[in-house]
């Protein structure tokens, strides 16, 4: 890979970061993210989460962005009026839903970060 090759996927890589970044605060899930093709793969996501510290970091606290916007939403849908049983369970299995999902982000968030895995084949004598 030439070194213009190089700086043109770092800058892509960095542009796909920062919008990951900004859909993940707007409360949307990683995997709606990931299926969009002009976005990284899980596994790459995955990858960036394990081998750099700061974009963690900012994972985590783009995450928290996007719980609070979601929990906003719960609280917009029990306020939304319901005339029917069936109205009712509609909106409590919505706000249930959103209640685990961000239950799970946040334990997810507050794993200590794995140590750094060192690639044994790279090490000269």
């Amino acid at each position: 890979m030439s070194e213009y090759e190089a700086i043109e996927r770092q800058r892509s890589e960095a542009d796909q970061s920062a919008r990951l970044l900004a859909r993940i605060a707007a409360g949307e899930s990683l995997a709606s993210i990931t299926r969009d093709p002009s976005m990284p793969s899980r596994p790459r996501v995955c990858e960036w989460l394990w081998a750099d510290a700061d974009f963690a970091a900012a994972f985590r606290a783009a995450r928290s962005r996007g719980c609070d916007l979601i929990a906003e939403e719960c609280l917009e849908i029990a306020d939304e009026a319901a005339s029917t049983a069936v109205e009712v369970a509609d909106k409590r299995l919505r706000i249930d839903a959103r209640l685990k999902l961000m239950a799970r982000w946040q334990r997810v968030a507050e794993r200590e970060p794995p140590e750094p895995r060192i690639d044994m084949s790279q090490l000269s004598d």
